[in-house]
């Protein structure tokens, strides 16, 4: 909306029909200030989160490919993420009623802006995936610890014990 809005005054400048005096200027402020420097600073503190979140993993596991495998739960989060914005933004997503109450008002489901607010849970959502794989590559561990799996059949019936378990 500022963006328009800024487009419409220059647009008017340019075309004579609104002059500014001498030494007058504009400038959008209040929120839509805030909201810029916001999304500046989540622009450098987002890849600072998940290249830490990964150096973490790393630590924890002392090898590239299992930090790989439980930080891809990330990517996961993250389209799952999108899909739900994007489901929140449809008008037939939840259009039910029970007991007369209709689901996307009980929820107020309704477009979301991505905002300051949607990018800090993001990355809680990739700080709770990261901990769900690392729960599950721990029990993962401890079962072929255990059952010392030989054949594909072995490994499949170990992923689904560890996964029991979680």
């Amino acid at each position: 909306m500022v963006e328009k809005t800024d487009a419409f005054i220059k647009s008017k400048i340019e075309s004579g029909e609104f002059k500014l005096p001498t030494g007058v200027s504009y400038k959008f402020a209040g929120n839509y200030e805030q909201e810029i420097r916001a999304t500046k600073r989540l622009s450098i503190v987002m890849p600072i989160s998940l290249v830490l979140v990964f150096m973490l993993l790393f630590f924890q596991f002392k090898t590239f490919t299992a930090s790989s495998i439980h930080f891809s739960g990330v990517f996961v989060a993250f389209a799952g993420g999108f899909i739900m914005i994007w489901l929140y933004g449809q008008p037939w997503f939840m259009n039910f009623s029970l007991a007369g109450i209709n689901m996307r008002d009980l929820f107020q489901m309704h477009t979301i802006n991505l905002s300051v607010a949607v990018w800090v849970g993001f990355i809680a959502l990739f700080g709770i995936s990261t901990n769900d794989g690392v729960i599950m590559g721990t029990y993962i561990h401890q079962v072929f610890e255990e059952l010392k799996p030989t054949n594909v059949h072995d490994v499949r019936e170990a992923v689904v014990m560890a996964g029991r378990r979680g």
